[in-house]
């Protein structure tokens, strides 16, 4: 029983000897909303207000069908590189497309995901790196993720998969949410700011573009998607 305290006890210690800047973590990711194009977002959470995210990146991976192996050609690719930069105002971090910044009335954004769909509705990983960590040379949409590709430290810090298919798999053990009937979740958010179970975002078709109405853009998370329903494995 000692040794199990000194251990718990070791543990928590490391983790309060990290720098305020090393604590983001993935918050809310949302990918597939209705219409053309997809309005797309990742927030990444911060306990400690004003931190920089320089030095980090975010990876977009399709990950459609259960292992490598058994993948078309197209599937088990790496779709998107976000490396980051700046200071957060806040706690919140985020990251979002032109079609959902240049909805009115929403929280503006820190950094452009890009144009368009950068994200592929179906089975897909988010994964937070350090972009010191990222090795080789990626042709997006064409590159296959391998044994490698992040070298020395920690390699993922933070991820979450979001499945079309329950056989379905990830890269990496990242908490996986999903499926939304027989689709992708339209995103998904912790249960609480930057810690908590993985949850699905319930979709809104009212409009092109809709935000789920459980999404809290640059808000605090809800306890618990009581809008829809909700499945993580």
């Amino acid at each position: 029983m000692k040794t199990i305290k000194v251990m718990i006890a070791a543990a928590i210690a490391a983790s309060a000897a990290l720098p305020a800047s090393a604590q983001w973590k993935l918050n809310e990711v949302l990918v597939d909303t209705s219409g053309n194009p997809n309005h797309q977002y990742v927030e990444l959470y911060n306990p400690t207000a004003g931190q920089s995210v320089a030095g980090l990146s975010i990876i977009g991976i399709d990950t459609l069908g259960p292992d490598a192996t058994a993948a078309t050609a197209d599937d088990h690719t790496y779709d998107a590189r976000i490396d980051l930069a700046g200071t957060a105002s806040g706690k919140y971090f985020l990251v979002a497309n032109d079609a959902y910044t240049s909805a009115p009335g929403r929280p503006a954004a820190d950094q452009s995901l890009g144009v368009g769909g950068v994200f592929i509705a179906d089975t897909y990983e988010i994964i937070l790196v350090n972009t010191a960590n990222i090795s080789g040379s990626w042709t997006l949409g064409t590159t296959r993720f391998a044994a490698g590709d992040f070298a020395g430290g920690a390699q993922v810090l933070d991820g979450v998969v979001l499945l079309a298919n329950a056989t379905d798999n990830g890269r990496w053990a990242n908490p996986k949410v999903g499926p939304d009937g027989g689709f992708n979740p339209t995103g998904a958010e912790r249960s609480v700011d930057g810690a908590g179970t993985w949850q699905m975002l319930t979709f809104n078709g009212a409009s092109t573009g809709a935000l789920p109405l459980d999404a809290t853009p640059k808000g605090s998370n809800t306890a618990a998607a009581s809008v829809g329903d909700w499945q993580m494995y």
